[in-house]
């Protein structure tokens, strides 16, 4: 089954749907199981399966409310894993905010935290935060309104560009682009290091 298909499946509901929903997921094994790999070894509330669920729920809600469209170049595979990425790195803000909370109101005697896991996921998010720090402060407002708020490049162009930011949609989708190879840059030396 072709995206289009697919989302014209979710589009059009009921069996449909279901087909399109169970194929879009057998097409996808090979990516949602290497996200189990990538992340089940780390302890957290939430299991990388629900954060996989919750991702594919979230793509078919987009795909319904229409706050996807189907484009040329731009797979629903890409499309779900920058969901599934941005759902994780969530979860580990607020699983680092939980064990903050934990540590600063309840009785100090009662709760004994790991210091080297706090200092762990301390220095893991310190880290996501400096890479986004590196690439600037456009691209990071950029990639968090489309990946991290849910904008389409037309929502967020119709923003930049009456601000002044950029000159035109393209212009924003070009930029898109430069601060995707940006950052992926910046996480591929930060992994040398």
């Amino acid at each position: 089954m072709t995206d289009k298909e697919i989302v014209e499946g979710i589009k059009a509901g009921g069996l449909a749907e279901n087909r399109a929903i169970e194929k879009f997921y057998e097409q996808n094994k090979t990516l949602l199981l290497g996200f189990l790999r990538k992340f089940s070894n780390q302890e957290n509330a939430k299991e990388p399966e629900d954060i996989i669920w919750e991702g594919i729920e979230a793509l078919v809600n987009n795909i319904r409310k229409g706050k996807y469209q189907f484009k040329e170049g731009v797979t629903l595979s890409s499309y779900l894993k920058s969901i599934l990425k941005n759902l994780w790195f969530k979860q580990l803000s607020s699983e680092s905010a939980r064990l903050n909370r934990q540590y600063t109101y309840f009785d100090q005697d009662q709760v004994e935290p790991d210091v080297s896991q706090l200092l762990s996921d301390k220095e893991t998010w310190d880290n996501y935060l400096q890479i986004f720090e590196k690439i600037g402060k456009n691209c990071k407002r950029i990639l968090h309104s489309v990946f991290g708020l849910g904008y389409t490049i037309k929502e967020l162009g119709a923003e930049l560009v009456a601000e002044g930011v950029y000159d035109n949609e393209q212009v924003l989708r070009n930029a898109k682009s430069k601060c995707l190879k940006k950052l992926m840059q910046v996480i591929t030396d930060t992994r040398l290091r």
